[in-house]
């Protein structure tokens, strides 16, 4: 039960960071955040991660497009 809270956890504490950040800097607009959190895979489980077997092309465009963390 422990691992299946801490997915929301982090991405509620993501979201009021970002939120914290956009208005300190005075953003005039609101910043668009997209949060892809996947459960029971592995972190090279994505084409854009090295992985030579798995084909992974939508997923490879949103990481080339926005920010994609090792």
């Amino acid at each position: 039960m422990k691992s299946s809270l801490v997915h929301p956890v982090v991405a509620v504490l993501l979201g009021v960071f970002f939120s914290v950040a956009s208005s300190v800097v005075g953003a005039e607009k609101p910043i668009n955040l997209l949060f892809i959190m996947t459960d029971q895979q592995r972190w090279d489980a994505m084409s854009c991660a090295g992985n030579t077997v798995l084909t992974t092309p939508n997923l490879d465009q949103l990481a080339a497009q926005g920010a994609h963390f090792h």
